[in-house]
């Protein structure tokens, strides 16, 4: 469904020009570190033969009629002409270290990243490659990351970081562990484990935001057992669930000993903790929402109501309107619930 909201202008604008005679215009953040992107098409022979690839793009929606900070801020990637229009695809600023076209990382025995973390050696490439990403928002993960022993060959910068994020998670809240998240604020990288203030709170109902719903309901895994290197594994259990115990197992060489093996095995289920996989809201409102930000879904279905998390967005703006939906995860359980085994 599509609202048509006469109290917004979206607009696209490139090197700074507002770009007037734009059609059909997809916004997709699908999280999960992935990178966000747009595609929209130029209704303008005059852009044809135009020099668009790399230049900056920015997508505005200007919710109330306001103006507003950019949705999106990211760089033209692909561009597709035709007779009368041109299509242009564009990324988020992680394009630079994450794109086939990016510099490949080759660590070996003599080159390497030995004595980095994980956030120095992601700083270390931006500035050497002089990419356009700034490093003001970044900061260090707790605990660092460390890099030793590393050795890889024809990676890109970006996956060599987030598989290692992957390896690290939050769990101070064990109502609410987190994973390290790889996001992007205008041109500034962020990397975090908690949920972002700014914006949280906004309430979503039947009444007031909420144009339509779809839950997708499964029954999760309960435990998970991961075996690591040199023998070591770790069992993460949660009990008196109500589907029963549901169980899985993996192998990663990864994890180098019982602590570490447990600590994925947490993870693991944690991910698909609750009965809800996937909550699908179409949305009138909240447009400056980002990833991680909070919202309370005030609806009648008790397993569906209270608060979430926000795990993707995306926009479609047509001339019927425009299209806004959020991807929800639900806030897990409580300490109570868990059974924790080491290896």
């Amino acid at each position: 469904m599509t609202n048509q909201n006469i109290y917004s202008t979206p607009k696209i604008v490139i090197e700074g020009q507002i770009i007037n005679s734009v059609l059909n215009i997809s916004y997709n953040n699908p999280g999960n570190n992935q990178l966000s992107s747009i595609n929209f098409t130029i209704q303008d022979p005059e852009y044809i033969n135009a020099r668009l690839l790399n230049r900056e793009v920015e997508f505005f929606i200007n919710e109330g009629g306001a103006e507003s900070t950019s949705i999106f801020v990211g760089f033209i990637r692909d561009v597709k002409p035709s007779d009368s229009s041109v299509q242009v695809t564009a990324y988020d600023c992680r394009t630079f270290i994450a794109s086939r076209e990016s510099t490949p990382i080759v660590m070996t025995d003599k080159q390497n990243y030995d004595g980095y973390t994980a956030v120095q050696f992601l700083a270390d490439v931006i500035k050497e490659t002089g990419v356009d990403i700034s490093l003001d928002m970044l900061s260090e993960t707790s605990p660092p990351i460390p890099m030793r022993g590393l050795r890889n060959r024809n990676e890109t910068a970006y996956s060599v970081f987030t598989n290692l994020l992957s390896r690290i998670t939050d769990d101070d809240d064990p109502r609410d562990p987190l994973n390290y998240v790889v996001d992007v604020v205008g041109k500034s990288i962020v990397v975090t484990k908690k949920r972002v203030k700014g914006g949280t709170g906004i309430r979503f109902s039947r009444n007031d935001g909420i144009i339509s719903m779809q839950v997708n309901r499964r029954a999760p895994i309960t435990k998970a057992t991961v075996y690591g290197d040199n023998n070591s594994s770790g069992t993460f259990e949660i009990g008196n669930s109500p589907t029963g115990s549901i169980g899985t197992s993996i192998t990663d060489n990864r994890f180098k000993n019982n602590a570490e093996c447990t600590e994925a095995a947490i993870r693991l289920v944690m991910a698909e903790r609750n009965e809800i996989d996937e909550i699908d809201i179409q949305v009138s409102k909240g447009y400056d929402l980002g990833l991680n930000n909070v919202v309370y879904l005030d609806v009648d279905d008790m397993d569906v109501r209270g608060e979430h998390r926000i795990s993707s967005k995306r926009i479609q703006v047509s001339s019927e309107g425009i299209s806004y939906a959020l991807g929800l995860d639900k806030l897990g359980p409580r300490t109570s619930d868990y059974i924790l085994k080491g290896g």
